[in-house]
């Protein structure tokens, strides 16, 4: 097994500082950096360069894994960023119970005469809850309307940014859709 460390010279230069190897017999082996870097030491850098490589990438992975699971109650937010505005809706089924991963989607045009296209989709965590929020607070016919669903249960809900635009709370209710099933 070898040490290695580096002793400059009394004046050091660039590639004038030498390295010094012990062995475990007490044997001192010094190189020039010329010496070092001939072919063999060559495939030795690539070698530490490799394992540097191999530590940076195993320390990522380890601090990924020690991170926390996420909270499940953790309300998700969609950030629209076109605007002051923001709704929280709490979506239930029939029965008043939470509805995990309903998918609320809201299409918008706002802007002068309309001409910007606004496109957003949310879902909900276990508790049934999601926040939109960046919304436009003039829309092209004043009102947004938002359509919510999960599998074949559907529901919606409207919202008037120009009214509330502080950010209200709105319920969607889910009821399963009968005529797809007629």
């Amino acid at each position: 097994m070898l040490a290695a460390f580096v002793l400059p010279k009394s004046e050091p230069r660039i590639f004038t500082d030498y390295f010094y190897f012990l062995n475990l017999e007490g044997w001192v082996y010094s190189f020039s950096w010329g010496e070092f870097m001939s072919d063999n030491a060559v495939g030795f850098v690539k070698s530490v360069a490799v394992l540097a490589v191999m530590f940076v990438v195993a320390g990522n992975v380890m601090s990924a894994r020690a991170q926390q699971t996420p909270d499940p109650h953790q309300v998700p937010v969609m950030d629209g960023e076109a605007g002051p505005c923001s709704v929280a809706f709490t979506v239930t089924d029939e029965k008043g119970a939470p509805v995990y991963d309903a998918r609320i989607r809201v299409k918008m045009r706002y802007g002068f005469a309309g001409v910007k296209h606004l496109d957003l989709e949310a879902a909900t965590n276990v508790d049934g809850k999601t926040l939109i929020k960046g919304l436009p607070q003039k829309v092209k016919d004043g009102i947004l309307y938002f359509h919510g669903t999960q599998g074949k249960r559907e529901g919606s809900a409207t919202y008037d940014p120009a009214k509330n635009c502080g950010g209200i709370n709105s319920s969607i209710v889910l009821r399963e859709d009968k005529s797809a099933t007629d």
